[in-house]
């Protein structure tokens, strides 16, 4: 809400937030119901059909789950994403659930109960089905993206720890050493901050990250 509202002050820009529940709340989110919230807007925005024959590029921003969602969506359509800025991704998911965040035992009461409770955004409590898991599951640890990215991760992150951002980028690293190209199209800053990355010097950080990724004239982030 912070960035949408710098956004409109400081530049004029309507940052689009989509519904990537596709219901109420998060416990109906999944890979398809994300992506199609994505591909919604930019089908529907004039902004983004084509000029000249040229297709136009998104740039996406997305933080944990929306954050892996945005690399994800841009691993599937590269052709429509222009750049990337995933705040504290939930990247590996499979593998820190069990072997990490949770644990076997809670997963495994999970998948018996078919659901679990959890605290979602304003301490509201979303029941959340074991779907979730499932979906979650089967999509790649680490989409493979193309595009230019950058990643801020906070270094006391609690939820999702900044390994994971660390291993994203050896990832594409990898991938992009096979095929000769550039490493530099993505980028990892550690921030001295928790997953909720709220204090107002990562803020003004992320703001100044967006102008310069956007080539957008910078603005002092307290207009």
């Amino acid at each position: 809400a912070w960035l949408r509202s710098q956004l409109r002050t400081s530049h004029g820009i309507d940052l689009k937030l989509p519904n990537l529940n596709n219901g109420p709340d998060s416990s109906t989110i999944s890979p398809k119901t994300a992506i199609d919230a994505i591909n919604a807007l930019y089908e529907g925005d004039a902004a983004t059909k084509p000029e000249g024959g040229e297709k136009k590029k998104i740039h996406l921003v997305g933080s944990s789950l929306g954050g892996y969602v945005a690399a994800l969506y841009a691993s599937r359509y590269p052709d429509r994403v222009k750049s990337l800025i995933l705040i504290c991704p939930s990247f590996d998911m499979e593998n820190r659930w069990w072997n990490g965040t949770w644990g076997k035992g809670f997963m495994d009461t999970w998948r018996k109960d078919g659901a679990r409770d959890f605290r979602g955004p304003r301490n509201v409590t979303v029941r959340v089905p074991y779907r979730f898991v499932e979906d979650f599951c089967v999509v790649p640890a680490f989409p493979r993206v193309t595009c230019p990215t950058i990643i801020l991760h906070g270094r006391h992150d609690e939820v999702v720890p900044v390994g994971a951002s660390e291993r994203f980028v050896e990832e594409m690293q990898k991938n992009t050493n096979e095929h000769g190209t550039s490493t530099d199209a993505t980028v990892l800053q550690i921030i001295d901050d928790d997953h909720a990355m709220t204090k107002p010097e990562t803020l003004e950080l992320l703001l100044k990250i967006v102008e310069r990724h956007w080539n957008l004239p910078p603005q002092d982030a307290d207009q």
